[in-house]
């Protein structure tokens, strides 16, 4: 890892430690209820012009690693400055009082909250940043968390000693923690089973059964689809006929390969919210394994013969994936390449255009399911996925969702159903991660908040 001390660093703000020693003013759980935290309650104005005001009021008594006092000029110098230096929903943040703040965003979008619950967004000692400066804290975090970041070393891991002054009192629990960086799923599971680590990270698949094999205790949340993007921007790609995106649809096996390749773990997906996230409807058909209703379709939408097409797979997909996509569409008769380009060169496609192609990549959700999919990648108005076409039935959807005061899980869904109707979007099965961890380690509720990098650590303990 970089350096993750100063939360507006993109490597900071994905840091799956940071809540041990930085935290935010609000979290959120896997329902997408709003809570407290370093915020102890606030209010919404949302003006007919579509701007809005948010006024939140801060917790007393809560003071940063250097023993400064956290307070409303504290929390406008952090998130002013992130603003500065990142995309950020607000334009101005001002200190009311002393524990009052107020945060303006010109246009609202309910995507704000998960934002502000991101631990990019985490808030840190503007005295240590003044005193020592920015380069300073990158290596010396300095926030109000559970813990005190006491060593840090960017490819050898993290040592964190109890915060003595935290303000749930009681806690942390643990006197201690070292985060050890351990690239290879091996290393870490050898680790594990050596007792040299208490806890480890792991995907569902290989590495889930791995897991279930070792009779590891762990924790698993289906947060993520696998999806295949075809070209339907583009006006004279066959993809751009929607007949032909459905007829891609009916000719895969999901089945198939989420058998294939899920090692028993993970169900095919014909619907793309997940099934661990709100809004999931697991009474969604969608369109079972069927290629001669394929070959009507493409028949209907005049490609009797078929056409060449090209499938670009994320670098981290199984290898297997591309020659069975490549052989399901053959069978329908369309020809397809594969190509699985490096990160780089995949993102090249994926910030750009992929004309007559069709992108594989997974889609990782929060439980406000619009914020990372559809704002972050999908989005109206952003850059990404250009070959993916915005329909004005999406467009509607996706705004009646996100100016909603709160996420609301019925209009995010219906956004997702018109990505599904019109297979814009087109789900193959589902992925996800897991937390494995040690017999005698205790209150670990990975999964408490619905932020991935946000564990509850000031409630774990060893019972040796």
């Amino acid at each position: 890892w970089g350096p993750v001390g100063w939360p507006a660093d993109p490597i900071a703000g994905g840091c799956s430690f940071l809540g041990y020693f930085n935290e935010g003013l609000i979290r959120n759980d896997w329902e997408n209820n709003i809570l407290p935290w370093l915020a102890t309650d606030w209010d919404l104005d949302i003006a007919a012009d579509g701007s809005a005001t948010a006024i939140f009021d801060l917790r007393q008594g809560v003071k940063f690693h250097d023993g400064t006092d956290f307070n409303a000029d504290a929390v406008a110098y952090c998130l002013n400055a992130y603003a500065e230096e990142q995309a950020r929903p607000w334009t101005k943040v001002t200190a009311l009082d002393t524990y009052r703040v107020e945060i303006f965003l010109p246009v609202w979008k309910n995507t704000f909250w998960t934002t502000l619950v991101s631990t990019a967004n985490a808030i840190v000692s503007p005295t240590a940043v003044e005193t020592n400066g920015k380069d300073w804290l990158r290596q010396h975090p300095v926030g109000t968390g559970p813990f005190k970041v006491t060593e840090y070393s960017s490819d050898k891991g993290v040592t964190m000693v109890k915060n003595t002054e935290y303000w749930q009192e009681g806690k942390p629990y643990l006197d201690s923690i070292q985060v050890i960086y351990l690239d290879e799923f091996t290393t870490k599971r050898d680790a594990m089973i050596a007792g040299e680590i208490d806890q480890m990270a792991f995907e569902i698949g290989y590495e889930a059964s791995q897991v279930l094999e070792l009779g590891l205790p762990s924790q698993v949340k289906y947060n993520a689809t696998c999806n295949m993007y075809p070209d339907s921007k583009s006006g004279d790609s066959p993809w751009g006929n929607i007949k032909v995106r459905e007829a891609l649809s009916y000719a895969i096996d999901r089945e198939g390969l989420a058998a294939a390749l899920g090692y028993g773990l993970c169900e095919a997906k014909y619907s793309i919210i997940p099934r661990d996230m709100p809004g999931y409807d697991p009474d969604y058909k969608g369109q079972p394994y069927d290629p001669e209703k394929a070959k009507q379709l493409l028949a209907e939408a005049g490609y009797p013969n078929g056409f060449e097409t090209k499938f670009v797979i994320y670098p981290t997909m199984p290898k297997d994936l591309g020659a069975a996509l490549q052989k399901f569409v053959a069978d329908i008769g369309i020809t397809a390449q594969v190509e699985y380009p490096q990160l780089a060169g995949y993102a090249e496609y994926r910030n750009a255009t992929w004309k007559n192609a069709i992108l594989v990549e997974p889609a990782a959700f929060y439980p406000d399911v619009v914020y990372l999919p559809l704002t972050v990648y999908w989005n109206p108005e952003g850059y990404m996925f250009a070959s993916m076409d915005r329909t004005p039935e999406f467009i509607a959807a996706y705004n009646a969702a996100v100016t909603a005061p709160y996420p609301d899980t019925a209009l995010n869904a219906k956004v997702f159903d018109v990505l599904q109707d019109q297979f814009l979007v087109i789900p193959i099965w589902e992925v996800g991660r897991g937390f494995a961890h040690s017999e005698d380690l205790m209150g670990t509720d990975f999964f408490k908040y619905g932020y991935w990098f946000i564990h509850p650590i000031e409630e774990a303990w060893l019972d040796r």
